[in-house]
């Protein structure tokens, strides 16, 4: 199992847009933080796997982001944007190759977002699936 916590605010990644330089396409993040947040994960990513190999297997990953609340809301819960998916596909895309070959091995997978009162981060889980060994319905 890995369980590490990286501390920041965390970032959308998923939204894409091409532009064209010399003829050729290119494809950025629409997020232009996201890119110095996934290298905060990757860097607590390293730090958690150490020397261990990235997993090749079917895995659970469990992701909980505290999101900074700002000082005007009251709501109890940060149910507006960035989506929790996209959240989850940056620290997925970072973890890549790192945690686990490829983020497909990710077979189940619990998120929520919730706010904090401090800086933001993301709680990341990682267990191999077999180690669950959870039934599922018929």
């Amino acid at each position: 199992m890995i369980d590490f916590t990286v501390i920041g605010k965390p970032e959308p990644a998923g939204s894409k847009k091409g532009f064209v330089i010399k003829g050729h396409v290119v494809i950025a993040d629409a997020n232009k933080k996201a890119k110095p947040w996934k290298l905060e994960v990757e860097v607590a990513a390293i730090q958690a796997m150490g020397e261990r190999p990235a997993y090749d297997e079917p895995l659970v990953a469990a992701f909980l982001f505290g999101m900074p609340r700002p000082k005007t809301v009251k709501r109890e819960l940060p149910s507006v944007r960035p989506d929790t998916t996209k959240l989850i596909r940056a620290v997925e895309d970072a973890c890549t190759g790192i945690v686990w070959k490829d983020d497909a091995l990710i077979v189940m997978q619990h998120a929520s977002k919730m706010y904090t009162d401090g800086p933001g981060f993301v709680r990341v889980i990682v267990t191999p699936h077999a180690a669950i060994r959870q039934e599922v319905p018929a």
